[in-house]
């Protein structure tokens, strides 16, 4: 696994191009998703923030989702 830092840096270096990160969700399932960060369209929101450790993406075929930094195995 990817440490926090290696995780917030190669996602800095991506800015809002489209990229593929690869997890281990909580029930141990690892997932990939093909996505774009900081999107702006297609925002509903709920008034409530992102807690720190997940990072928002969005992919066309999913919509919203987000990821845990602790869990990254991949960005590609």
């Amino acid at each position: 696994m990817l440490t926090q830092s290696e995780v917030q840096s190669k996602l800095k270096a991506k800015g809002t191009k489209f990229l593929t990160v690869t997890f281990v969700k909580r029930n141990g399932e690892i997932r990939r998703i093909n996505g774009r960060l900081n999107a702006t369209s297609k925002i509903k929101g709920t008034g409530r923030s992102t807690p720190s450790h997940l990072v928002p993406i969005w992919s066309p075929k999913d919509g919203w989702r987000s990821f845990d930094v602790n869990n990254v195995l991949e960005i590609r």
